[in-house]
Protein backbone atom coordinates (compact mmCIF):
# COMPACT_ATOMS: atom_id res chain seq x y z
CA UNK A 1 0.00 0.00 0.00
CA UNK A 2 2.54 2.71 0.95
CA UNK A 3 4.77 1.40 -2.20
CA UNK A 4 1.60 2.55 -4.44
CA UNK A 5 0.99 5.65 -2.46
CA UNK A 6 4.61 6.45 -3.00
CA UNK A 7 4.62 5.68 -6.62
CA UNK A 8 1.13 8.06 -7.38
CA UNK A 9 3.38 10.68 -5.21
CA UNK A 10 6.27 10.73 -7.87
CA UNK A 11 3.93 10.29 -10.97
CA UNK A 12 2.19 13.40 -9.78
CA UNK A 13 5.36 15.20 -8.83
CA UNK A 14 6.73 14.43 -12.43
CA UNK A 15 3.48 15.53 -14.45
CA UNK A 16 2.98 19.13 -12.74
CA UNK A 17 7.02 19.03 -13.75
CA UNK A 18 6.25 18.03 -16.94
CA UNK A 19 3.47 20.70 -17.19
CA UNK A 20 5.22 23.36 -15.96
CA UNK A 21 7.88 23.07 -18.11
CA UNK A 22 5.59 23.31 -21.23
CA UNK A 23 5.61 27.32 -20.88
CA UNK A 24 7.94 29.42 -21.60
CA UNK A 25 8.71 31.86 -19.31
CA UNK A 26 6.95 35.49 -19.69
CA UNK A 27 8.96 38.46 -20.58
CA UNK A 28 8.24 42.12 -21.03
CA UNK A 29 6.23 42.88 -24.41
CA UNK A 30 4.32 45.55 -25.90
CA UNK A 31 2.24 46.94 -28.63
CA UNK A 32 2.17 50.34 -30.27
CA UNK A 33 -1.62 51.92 -31.43
CA UNK A 34 -2.18 54.76 -33.48
CA UNK A 35 0.89 54.88 -35.36
CA UNK A 36 2.51 54.43 -32.32
CA UNK A 37 0.58 57.67 -30.26
CA UNK A 38 -0.25 54.85 -27.41
CA UNK A 39 1.46 51.85 -26.29
CA UNK A 40 0.36 49.05 -24.36
CA UNK A 41 3.07 47.43 -22.07
CA UNK A 42 2.53 43.71 -21.04
CA UNK A 43 5.10 43.17 -17.97
CA UNK A 44 4.84 40.38 -16.09
CA UNK A 45 5.14 41.02 -12.33
CA UNK A 46 8.57 40.08 -11.44
CA UNK A 47 9.39 42.18 -14.24
CA UNK A 48 8.69 45.83 -12.54
CA UNK A 49 10.91 45.65 -9.97
CA UNK A 50 13.54 46.28 -12.95
CA UNK A 51 12.21 49.53 -13.82
CA UNK A 52 9.79 48.08 -16.72
CA UNK A 53 6.25 49.90 -17.32
CA UNK A 54 3.51 48.06 -15.15
CA UNK A 55 1.05 46.39 -17.79
CA UNK A 56 -1.96 49.06 -19.07
CA UNK A 57 -1.94 51.43 -21.58
CA UNK A 58 0.29 54.57 -22.13
CA UNK A 59 0.73 57.22 -24.02
CA UNK A 60 4.16 56.49 -26.12
CA UNK A 61 6.37 59.71 -24.20
CA UNK A 62 9.31 60.18 -22.77
CA UNK A 63 8.68 59.25 -19.99
CA UNK A 64 5.53 57.31 -20.89
CA UNK A 65 2.35 58.60 -19.64
CA UNK A 66 -0.21 56.16 -18.08
CA UNK A 67 -3.93 55.69 -18.97
CA UNK A 68 -4.83 52.85 -17.34
CA UNK A 69 -3.56 50.01 -15.62
CA UNK A 70 -4.47 45.86 -15.88
CA UNK A 71 -3.94 42.51 -14.74
CA UNK A 72 -5.09 38.99 -16.15
CA UNK A 73 -7.98 38.27 -14.13
CA UNK A 74 -6.46 34.57 -13.96
CA UNK A 75 -3.03 35.32 -13.06
CA UNK A 76 -1.37 32.28 -13.88
CA UNK A 77 1.46 30.47 -16.16
CA UNK A 78 1.41 32.91 -18.67
CA UNK A 79 1.03 36.88 -18.35
CA UNK A 80 -0.87 39.18 -21.50
CA UNK A 81 1.12 38.38 -24.04
CA UNK A 82 1.45 39.57 -27.99
CA UNK A 83 0.10 35.91 -29.24
CA UNK A 84 -2.62 35.53 -26.77
CA UNK A 85 -4.71 39.04 -27.01
CA UNK A 86 -6.81 40.99 -29.31
CA UNK A 87 -6.54 44.87 -28.92
CA UNK A 88 -8.37 47.54 -29.93
CA UNK A 89 -7.16 50.10 -32.24
CA UNK A 90 -7.46 52.99 -29.49
CA UNK A 91 -6.21 50.26 -27.15
CA UNK A 92 -9.38 50.84 -24.54
CA UNK A 93 -10.70 47.37 -25.11
CA UNK A 94 -9.10 43.97 -25.57
CA UNK A 95 -9.63 40.21 -25.20
CA UNK A 96 -7.21 37.69 -23.51
CA UNK A 97 -6.91 34.07 -24.14
CA UNK A 98 -5.65 32.70 -20.32
CA UNK A 99 -4.31 29.37 -21.17
CA UNK A 100 -6.67 26.49 -19.47
CA UNK A 101 -5.00 23.58 -17.76
CA UNK A 102 -5.41 20.34 -17.94
CA UNK A 103 -9.07 19.25 -17.69
CA UNK A 104 -10.03 22.23 -15.87
CA UNK A 105 -12.71 23.62 -17.91
CA UNK A 106 -14.23 25.41 -14.84
CA UNK A 107 -11.54 27.76 -15.53
CA UNK A 108 -11.79 31.07 -18.22
CA UNK A 109 -11.01 30.61 -21.44
CA UNK A 110 -11.95 34.00 -22.77
CA UNK A 111 -11.95 37.21 -21.20
CA UNK A 112 -12.98 40.79 -22.64
CA UNK A 113 -11.75 44.09 -20.66
CA UNK A 114 -12.74 47.82 -21.16
CA UNK A 115 -9.70 50.15 -19.76
CA UNK A 116 -8.31 47.34 -17.74
CA UNK A 117 -11.12 46.42 -16.34
CA UNK A 118 -12.94 42.76 -16.47
CA UNK A 119 -15.92 43.08 -18.21
CA UNK A 120 -17.15 39.57 -19.44
CA UNK A 121 -15.84 35.81 -19.53
CA UNK A 122 -16.30 32.60 -20.71
CA UNK A 123 -15.48 29.62 -19.29
CA UNK A 124 -14.46 26.47 -21.48
CA UNK A 125 -18.18 25.02 -21.44
CA UNK A 126 -20.07 28.03 -21.87
CA UNK A 127 -18.52 27.89 -25.43
CA UNK A 128 -17.60 24.30 -25.59
CA UNK A 129 -21.23 21.46 -25.90
CA UNK A 130 -19.62 18.69 -26.64
CA UNK A 131 -17.01 18.17 -23.90
CA UNK A 132 -16.02 15.19 -25.30
CA UNK A 133 -13.75 17.05 -28.43
CA UNK A 134 -11.60 18.55 -25.97
CA UNK A 135 -8.31 18.00 -26.09
CA UNK A 136 -6.49 17.46 -22.89
CA UNK A 137 -2.71 17.36 -22.71
CA UNK A 138 0.03 18.02 -20.75
CA UNK A 139 0.23 21.74 -22.03
CA UNK A 140 -3.28 22.24 -21.64
CA UNK A 141 -6.94 22.13 -22.73
CA UNK A 142 -7.56 23.10 -26.22
CA UNK A 143 -11.19 24.27 -26.52
CA UNK A 144 -10.68 26.09 -30.12
CA UNK A 145 -9.83 24.75 -33.50
CA UNK A 146 -6.05 24.72 -34.33
CA UNK A 147 -4.88 26.62 -37.54
CA UNK A 148 -3.71 23.74 -40.15
CA UNK A 149 -1.72 24.96 -42.52
CA UNK A 150 -3.37 26.38 -46.31
CA UNK A 151 -6.87 26.59 -43.61
CA UNK A 152 -8.58 29.73 -42.87
CA UNK A 153 -7.55 30.86 -39.56
CA UNK A 154 -10.45 29.87 -36.94
CA UNK A 155 -9.19 33.17 -34.85
CA UNK A 156 -10.00 36.51 -36.89
CA UNK A 157 -10.06 39.91 -35.31
CA UNK A 158 -11.55 42.91 -37.19
CA UNK A 159 -9.78 46.00 -34.96
CA UNK A 160 -11.65 48.22 -37.53
CA UNK A 161 -15.02 46.91 -36.36
CA UNK A 162 -13.94 45.77 -32.76
CA UNK A 163 -15.09 41.85 -33.72
CA UNK A 164 -13.67 38.91 -32.70
CA UNK A 165 -14.38 35.41 -34.95
CA UNK A 166 -13.43 31.77 -33.16
CA UNK A 167 -14.58 28.20 -34.04
CA UNK A 168 -14.77 25.63 -31.46
CA UNK A 169 -13.09 22.56 -31.72
CA UNK A 170 -16.40 21.24 -31.56
CA UNK A 171 -17.30 22.89 -34.41
CA UNK A 172 -19.21 26.30 -33.43
CA UNK A 173 -18.45 29.73 -34.96
CA UNK A 174 -19.03 32.40 -32.58
CA UNK A 175 -18.65 36.31 -33.30
CA UNK A 176 -18.05 38.57 -30.42
CA UNK A 177 -17.90 42.26 -29.39
CA UNK A 178 -15.03 43.03 -28.05
CA UNK A 179 -15.98 46.65 -26.41
CA UNK A 180 -18.91 44.44 -24.42
CA UNK A 181 -17.54 40.92 -25.01
CA UNK A 182 -21.15 39.99 -26.18
CA UNK A 183 -22.03 37.33 -28.74
CA UNK A 184 -23.15 39.08 -31.26
CA UNK A 185 -23.78 35.55 -33.87
CA UNK A 186 -23.55 31.80 -33.55
CA UNK A 187 -23.02 29.27 -36.13
CA UNK A 188 -22.96 25.76 -35.80
CA UNK A 189 -20.83 24.38 -38.40
CA UNK A 190 -21.45 20.73 -37.44
CA UNK A 191 -25.19 21.21 -38.32
CA UNK A 192 -25.18 22.95 -41.63
CA UNK A 193 -22.61 20.42 -42.65
CA UNK A 194 -24.34 17.60 -41.22
CA UNK A 195 -27.79 19.07 -43.23
CA UNK A 196 -25.58 19.36 -47.05
CA UNK A 197 -23.91 15.90 -46.17
CA UNK A 198 -28.09 14.56 -45.62
CA UNK A 199 -29.35 16.69 -48.84
CA UNK A 200 -26.46 15.27 -51.05
CA UNK A 201 -26.59 11.64 -50.12
CA UNK A 202 -30.73 11.83 -50.67
CA UNK A 203 -29.86 13.35 -53.70
CA UNK A 204 -27.45 11.19 -55.15
CA UNK A 205 -29.64 7.95 -53.49
CA UNK A 206 -32.63 9.30 -55.92
CA UNK A 207 -30.19 9.33 -58.81
CA UNK A 208 -28.97 6.25 -58.81
CA UNK A 209 -31.99 4.99 -58.10
CA UNK A 210 -33.46 6.65 -61.13
CA UNK A 211 -30.42 5.60 -63.52
CA UNK A 212 -30.83 1.82 -62.29
CA UNK A 213 -34.77 2.28 -62.90
CA UNK A 214 -34.11 4.11 -66.77
CA UNK A 215 -31.47 1.13 -67.08
CA UNK A 216 -33.53 -1.86 -66.39
CA UNK A 217 -36.17 -0.59 -68.80
CA UNK A 218 -33.57 -0.05 -71.43
CA UNK A 219 -32.71 -3.59 -70.83
CA UNK A 220 -36.51 -4.74 -71.31
CA UNK A 221 -37.29 -2.64 -74.55
CA UNK A 222 -33.48 -4.22 -75.88
CA UNK A 223 -34.84 -7.85 -75.01
CA UNK A 224 -38.01 -7.47 -76.85
CA UNK A 225 -36.63 -5.94 -79.78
Amino acid sequence: MKKTLLIMLISFILLSITASASFDASIPSNIELENGKKIFYMTPPEYEKEGYPQTGLYYNTDPPENIYLTRPYYNRILYFEVHNIKISNDGMYFAHFPIVRHGRVEESALEFYAEGKLIKEYKVLDLVKDESKLDHTSAGTFWRQRFNEGQPTTRVFDADKNTLTLTTIDEITYTFDITTGKIISTERKSNLTLIITTISAVVICISTSAFLIRRKKWKKKDFKN
